[in-house]
C-alpha cells in the first residue's frame, strides 16, 4: 500500500471516528452566561441555569441533624410542567450526587429527597408525589418531621410519607449550603418562580427571600454536568467500564496500522504512527467538551492509544519479519543445492566453483559431475 492511500485510508477512518463521537451534533460548551436566577419583587424567579444560594451553610442545620427535626416551607409555580433531573427547586448540597436535602421536579412530579438510612449519598430513593406541576399553578409545599416521620404536603394536605429511624439525619454534612433554582454543579435547572421559602429547625427559622439572604453573581460559568467526571470511572460498573473499553480499543486497532503506513521514514515509522494515534483519540476527546451528550473521559483516550499501538506494532512486527525472511538463508534448488545469486561463490565437497555469471547455465554433464563431488574445474558452457 501507498502512503499516500494509506493516507487517505486513515482521513477516512478518522472521520468516521469524529462523527461517531460527537453525534448527534448538537452544540453544548462550556460558556460564561448571565445568570438565570432573578430576585424580583421580594422572590426568585429562574430562567436559566443559575447560581442563588446561601452565603454560608444554613445554621440550623446541626440542630436538625441533632434532632432529627426541621420544616421546609415553599410556595412555588413551575414555568414547564416537564422538567427532569430531578430539576432542583431547593436543595442542600455538595453537588447533585451529594446532598442532605433536594425538593425538586421530575417530570409533572414533585420529588422530595432527604438523606436518611436505606438511600443513598444523594438522598434516593425519594418520596413522590405525581401530577403536582401539570397545571401551572401555584403551589404550597411542606416538608416536615412530624412524630417521627417524614412528611410532605402539597397545598395543605400530607401526600407522601415515610417513618424514619432514631438519629434519621445523622449522616448530614453541616459543610453544604443552600441553592435554589439549580444544583451547586451541573445542569438542574428548575424554570419556575418561588415566592415564599423559609426553613428552619428547632424553634430557628429563616427567610431566604430576605434581602441579602440569597448570594446572586450577576455572571456564571456554565458547566455541562457530563463533564463532572473527566476520568470516565463514575456512575457505571466494572463491567460496563470493560464493555465500553473493549468496543473503544478494537475500533482504534485499525487506526494504528493505517498511521504506520502512511508514515516516513523506517526508523521512526512507530514513534510517528503512536503520535498520529494519540493525536486522534485526543482530539475526539476534547471534541466531546463542545456536544450534549458526549462524555469526554481519560480512560477512553488511554484505551484509544492502546488500541492504536497495538494495530501499529502488530504491522511493524510482520514488516520486520518479512525483511527477515528475505535477508536470510535461500531456498534450495531442486537437485539438493542452495540456490545462488549472481556472483556468489559456490562451496560443494572438496572443491569451490568460480562465481555463476546470471545468463550462464551449466549443461547436463556438469550438473551430474557437481552431484557427486568431483572437482569439476572450469566449467562447460552451452
Amino acid at each position: 500500500m501507498t502512503r499516500r492511500r494509506a493516507a487517505v485510508l486513515f482521513g477516512v477512518v478518522a472521520a468516521i471516528h469524529l462523527a461517531v463521537g460527537f453525534a448527534p451534533f448538537r452544540l453544548d460548551p462550556p460558556w460564561p452566561r448571565s445568570n438565570g436566577a432573578h430576585l424580583v419583587d421580594g422572590g426568585v424567579t429562574i430562567t436559566g441555569p443559575a447560581i442563588a444560594r446561601s452565603p454560608r451553610p444554613p445554621s440550623w442545620l446541626a440542630a436538625a441533624r441533632d434532632t432529627g427535626e426541621f420544616a421546609v416551607d415553599l410556595e412555588i409555580r413551575a414555568r414547564e410542567p416537564d422538567q427532569v433531573g430531578p430539576a432542583r427547586i431547593v436543595t442542600i448540597e455538595e453537588d447533585y450526587t451529594h446532598a442532605d436535602l433536594m425538593i425538586g421536579q421530575d417530570e409533572a412530579d414533585l420529588v422530595v429527597r432527604a438523606r436518611r438510612p436505606g438511600t443513598d449519598a444523594s438522598g434516593d430513593p425519594p418520596l413522590r408525589v405525581s401530577g403536582v406541576f401539570g397545571d401551572r399553578r401555584w403551589h404550597r409545599i411542606s416538608v416536615t418531621t412530624p412524630e417521627g416521620g417524614l412528611d410532605v404536603a402539597v397545598d395543605g394536605v400530607s401526600s407522601a410519607r415515610v417513618t424514619l429511624p432514631a438519629n434519621a439525619f445523622r449522616q448530614w454534612d453541616t459543610r453544604y449550603r443552600l441553592f435554589v433554582g439549580d444544583a451547586a454543579r451541573g445542569d438542574r435547572v428548575w424554570r419556575g418562580e418561588i415566592r415564599k421559602l423559609e426553613a428552619g429547625a428547632a424553634g430557628t427559622e429563616e427567610d431566604y427571600l430576605a434581602a441579602g439572604a440569597l448570594d446572586r453573581p450577576p455572571r456564571l460559568w456554565y458547566v455541562p454536568d457530563r463533564l463532572d467526571d473527566p476520568i470516565g470511572l463514575a456512575g457505571a460498573g466494572i463491567a460496563r467500564i470493560a464493555e465500553i473499553a473493549l468496543l473503544h480499543f478494537a475500533g482504534f486497532v485499525p487506526v494504528g496500522p493505517l498511521a504506520i503506513a502512511m508514515a516516513r521514514g523506517r526508523r521512526r515509522r512507530l514513534l510517528a504512527a503512536t503520535l498520529a494515534v494519540l493525536a486522534l483519540a485526543a482530539g475526539i476527546q476534547v471534541g466531546k467538551v463542545f456536544f450534549d451528550g458526549r462524555h469526554p473521559a481519560l480512560i477512553d483516550l488511554v484505551v484509544e492509544g492502546c488500541g492504536g499501538l497495538a494495530g501499529a506494532v502488530a504491522l511493524a512486527r510482520r514488516w520486520s519479519l518479512s525483511r527477515q525472511a528475505g535477508s536470510g538463508p535461500d531456498k534450495r534448488d531442486r537437485f539438493g543445492g542452495r540456490r545462488k545469486r549472481a556472483g556468489e561463490a559456490v562451496e560443494h565437497g572438496a572443491g569451490v566453483v568460480a562465481p555463476l555469471p546470471v545468463r550462464d547455465q551449466p549443461d547436463p554433464a556438469y550438473r551430474e559431475r557437481l552431484s557427486i563431488g568431483v572437482d569439476v574445474g572450469e566449467r562447460p558452457v552451452q
